[in-house]
C-alpha cells in the first residue's frame, strides 16, 4: 500500500521537538506539507525536515491532492474549526488532546468525521507507550486481580509568562487549566486502564496567583467513580515542578510508575504481584511514531486504535463533569450526549 500522505498543522513546540521528528520513522506515512500562519516557519522548517510543501493557509493545503490526512497540533480553542474543515474536505483528522475545548464541540467534530467517511483519532501517544502497554497487560492477566485505588498526578509549573506557551493561561484557546492540559492524561489513563467509563466525579480547584491565574485554575483535585467500585483519584496543578506519577491497587498486587507522563524521561516501575516483586526501567522512547503509524495503518484498512472516533469526546464529557462539580461543590454525574458506539 502506498504510505499516507500527511501535513502538519501548527509548527509550535511540540510539533518541532516531538511531532515532525516522528514523521522520519514510521513507514506507512510520508510527510508532505506544512500549515503555520507564518509562512517562512513552515518553509524553513519544510527545508530542515524534507518536506515538498509549505503553506500559511490550511484551505490550500486541503487542495494539495496529496494530502490525505491531516495532524492537527494547535492549542485546543481552534480544534473545531480546523477538524471541520478537514473532514469537510474528506481528509482524516489527527488531533492533539484536548480533542476540542467543550464536550459538545468533541461529540460535533467525530459526528461530522463519521458523517464525511473520514477517520478521528485523539492523540493519546500513552495507549502506545511500553510502561502503560506493559500496566495494561497486568491489568488483562489478571495479576493485579480486581482494580480498587487508582491515584495520578501531573504537574509542570507555568509561573513565569514568558517561559510558557502564549496561550496556555488564554481560556478561550485552552479551554481550562491544567485539567485541559495535564490533568487529561490522568482521566485517559484511568479509564483506558480500568477500561470502563466512570459515572460520577468530585472535585475541588484552587487558585493562590490570581495575578497570573486570571482566566484558568492554578490547580485541581478530582475524584472519579467507576461501575466495578474502582475510584480513582486525580490532581493536576501548574506551579508545581514538572512531576508525574501513577499507582494503582487491586486484589492481587499493586504497581506505580514515575514519571507517568512526560515523554521526555525515563519510566521506572515498581509492582508487587503477590509474592514476587518486579522492578523495570524504561528507556526513552518516541511515543508519537507509534500512534501516527496506527494511524496510518487504519486509514488503509487496518484495525481502528482505541482512541479514534468518540474516544476524545468521552474524555472531554468527563472534564465538563470535574468543573461542575468543582464549581458546584457538589459530585456530578458524568453525562455522555453522544453515543459511545459511534
Amino acid at each position: 500500500m502506498p504510505p499516507v500522505g500527511f501535513a502538519v498543522l501548527g509548527l509550535g513546540t511540540l510539533a518541532q521537538t516531538a511531532i515532525l521528528p516522528a514523521f522520519q520513522g514510521v513507514q506507512r506515512t510520508r510527510l508532505v506539507a506544512l500549515v503555520s500562519r507564518d509562512l517562512e516557519k513552515a518553509r524553513r522548517l519544510a527545508s530542515l525536515h524534507g518536506v515538498p510543501c509549505a503553506y500559511d493557509s490550511l484551505q490550500e493545503c486541503l487542495e494539495n491532492p496529496q494530502v490525505e490526512a491531516v495532524y492537527i497540533a494547535t492549542p485546543p480553542g481552534n480544534h473545531f474549526q480546523e477538524a471541520e474543515e478537514v473532514a469537510l474536505a474528506r481528509r482524516h483528522v489527527l488531533c492533539e488532546k484536548p480533542l476540542a475545548v467543550t464536550a459538545p464541540e468533541a461529540a460535533e467534530m467525530a459526528a461530522i468525521c463519521a458523517r464525511q467517511g473520514v477517520l478521528l483519532m485523539t492523540a493519546y501517544r500513552k495507549c502506545f507507550e511500553p510502561s502503560m502497554v506493559f500496566i495494561r497487560d497486568l491489568i488483562l492477566s489478571g495479576r493485579l486481580g480486581a482494580l480498587k485505588i487508582l491515584h495520578a498526578s501531573f504537574s509542570e509549573r507555568h509561573a513565569l509568562p514568558q517561559t510558557s506557551p502564549p496561550w496556555i493561561l488564554d481560556r478561550r484557546l485552552a479551554g481550562g487549566g491544567p485539567l485541559m492540559d495535564l490533568g487529561i492524561y490522568c482521566v485517559h489513563a484511568a479509564r483506558w486502564l480500568a477500561g470502563e467509563i466512570p459515572f460520577r466525579v468530585s472535585a475541588v480547584q484552587w487558585t493562590h496567583d490570581r495575578s497570573l491565574f486570571r482566566e484558568v485554575e492554578e490547580g485541581i483535585a478530582f475524584s472519579m467513580y467507576f461501575p466495578s467500585g474502582l475510584v480513582a483519584q486525580a490532581s493536576t496543578c501548574y506551579s508545581a515542578a514538572l512531576s508525574s506519577m501513577l499507582y494503582l491497587e487491586g486484589t492481587h498486587g499493586s504497581v506505580s510508575l514515575t514519571p507517568a507522563f512526560p515523554y521526555e524521561h525515563v519510566r521506572l516501575l515498581n509492582a508487587r504481584l503477590g509474592d514476587e516483586l518486579v522492578n523495570k526501567d524504561f528507556p526513552v522512547v518516541d511515543e508519537f511514531r507509534p500512534q501516527i503509524d496506527a494511524f496510518s495503518h487504519a486509514i488503509r484498512g487496518g484495525p481502528l486504535p482505541s482512541s479514534c472516533g468518540v474516544d476524545g469526546y468521552v474524555d472531554m464529557a468527563i472534564i465538563e463533569a470535574i468543573y461542575g462539580a468543582a464549581e458546584a461543590g457538589i459530585p456530578q454525574a458524568v453525562k455522555l450526549h453522544y453515543s459511545t458506539e459511534n
